[in-house]
């Protein structure tokens, strides 16, 4: 599929409709150089002849013509070339109005609203976040419906349509429901999640191998009997730990069944059915067929290819790998050899815990500050850090380690339930100062980064599992920075890195996991959509 080259955002060529793109293209601001304008019925200026014996030209002149409701896209030409070959024109071409000089015609007015108030800042996220769907719609959506139908180029905007009624209230959701949902209803899910892992994987037949704890780069044998091909012994090995990965699946769903959850080809995924009956629920508007096409397109091919990727294990080893790892090696490798002298070292060391204890006053002053001018807590639930404890004695497994460690977090939690009338108060603040437009553009970038990593389209092998060598290395990569990141967790015991990495670990918990929070989400937004549990 060819890229169009145009001045406007991708988000604005594929989710605007045809009749916004036309305004938006009759606005256009002219180019200062010689070009090619847009076909337009009302232009009455006519273009400068580019240089003959042209690939550019010769493409235009062999193009069919096309309507006035199909927006078109030209290339503009090499400015060096014609500023080198053509002769400067004494009469300049009329030029149209800017999009400066029309400021109710702007590049994203076509596109609804995301945000009820905007600011500068949440403007520049509403771009970025319309930018990202755009090429999830690109990438999962019109790579094979423009080879159904390549004249038809409503399916989009469509669906963009029916996107932002669900999306709105995401962006707009109170502060209350906000916090719940983070401080009450994430941390219970987890926790039922990691009980309920830890129980499937004590009744399976075989403990259940792990790239995490079992697979290094050197641990996968790749060849079992020397009479037999290398890749067959890869083969085998790899059979066995799919074998013993369905086992842990079918164990959890069997502890933990969901109707949201169901088996395709051998794994366990989010039901593509649940998102669609979720999508003809959430949209307002629209006929029942367009509402059932829309909902099909968006479930099957963009919802359900998303969750399929969150139940990889290996993607989430790559996204906090990237997001745990140094940005740059080189500057490591740089570093000057005066560092090793010791009035440096002490130098620097000192500093350093001078500038950690003037860090810790400043956020001691902060917390102080911010407990001091927040309201009294006039909320309907208390002890807001309890599910938090209760889902760190999980995940760490305290229950199982040594007296010393069971006893110095029994008084941790001791502590933790003494200070909950100060806790209560702050944590609401901290969250709502946390979840701020640049925590979301830092979000969108890293996920754009990991899935379209080749300039905006996935990368052609994007569900190809990687090999055992390639998933060993990269967890022990995420291993390592986990470690330098809390080097004081080892504490809790060998293996604290292990236990903290297996809650995505295994792609059959993991889509449990999924649909549990998506519940969450839609429970806290549509809570009218539950169902009562008898």
């Amino acid at each position: 599929m060819r890229r169009a080259r145009t001045s406007l955002p991708l988000a604005v060529q594929l989710l605007a409709p045809a009749s916004s793109l036309q305004t938006l293209q009759a606005h256009a601001p002219s180019p200062s150089v010689v070009s090619l304008p847009l076909p337009s019925p009302s232009s009455s200026a006519s273009p400068t002849p580019a240089p003959p014996n042209t690939r550019q030209n010769s493409a235009i002149k062999s193009a069919p013509p096309t309507s006035a409701s199909t927006p078109t896209h030209t290339a503009p030409p090499n400015t060096r070339q014609n500023s080198a070959k053509s002769a400067p024109s004494t009469s300049a071409p009329t030029p149209r109005p800017a999009l400066s000089k029309s400021p109710s015609v702007t590049a994203t007015s076509c596109l609804p609203p995301l945000f009820e108030t905007p600011t500068p800042e949440l403007v520049a996220l509403h771009d970025k976040l319309y930018h990202f769907l755009a090429l999830i719609l690109r990438a999962y959506v019109l790579q094979w419906y423009s080879k159904i139908s390549p004249r038809d180029t409503q399916p989009l905007p469509e669906i963009n349509n029916a996107l932002v009624p669900i999306l709105r209230p995401l962006l707009d959701v109170h502060r209350e429901e906000l916090v719940d949902l983070l401080l009450l209803h994430a941390p219970a899910l987890l926790t039922l999640h990691l009980q309920t892992l830890r129980q499937a994987q004590a009744a399976v037949p075989l403990p259940a191998t792990s790239y995490i704890s079992t697979a290094t780069p050197n641990a996968v044998p790749t060849v079992q009997n020397p009479e037999e091909p290398e890749q067959a012994g890869i083969d085998e090995v790899l059979d066995g730990m799919r074998e013993e990965e369905e086992r842990l699946g079918d164990a959890y769903h069997a502890r933990l069944p969901l109707r949201s959850v169901t088996r395709q080809d051998g794994h366990w995924t989010v039901d593509p059915e649940y998102y669609v009956a979720l999508g003809l629920r959430l949209q307002p508007e629209g006929g029942e067929l367009q509402k059932t096409i829309v909902a099909e397109l968006l479930a099957g091919s963009v919802l359900g290819n998303v969750s399929k990727r969150i139940g990889m294990p290996w993607f989430w080893a790559q996204m906090l790998h990237k997001q745990l790892s140094p940005k740059s090696f080189s500057d490591a490798d740089s570093e000057p050899a005066e560092v090793t002298q010791p009035r440096r070292t002490i130098v620097q060391k000192t500093k350093a815990v001078v500038g950690k204890m003037k860090a810790t006053g400043q956020t001691v002053r902060g917390l102080y500050a911010t407990w001091a001018s927040s309201p009294p807590p006039e909320r309907k639930h208390t002890h807001l850090a309890m599910p938090w404890v209760h889902l760190l004695r999980e995940l760490l497994a305290i229950d199982r380690a040594g007296l010393f460690t069971r006893l110095a977090f029994a008084l941790f939690g001791m502590l933790v339930l003494l200070l909950s009338p100060v806790v209560d108060r702050i944590l609401p603040i901290l969250v709502t100062q946390t979840l701020t437009p640049a925590l979301g553009m830092r979000i969108l970038a890293l996920l754009e980064r990991i899935i379209f990593p080749c300039d905006g389209y996935p990368s052609p092998d994007e569900f190809r599992e990687p090999g055992p060598p390639e998933q060993a290395l990269l967890w022990e990569q995420l291993r390592e920075d986990v470690r330098r990141k809390a080097p004081w967790m080892g504490v809790f015991g060998e293996g604290w890195d292990e236990r903290l990495l297996d809650v995505v670990g295994h792609r059959g918990p993991n889509a449990h996991l999924a649909a549990m929070l998506y519940d969450a989400v839609v429970g806290t937004l549509a809570p009218e959509l539950l169902v009562e549990s008898k």
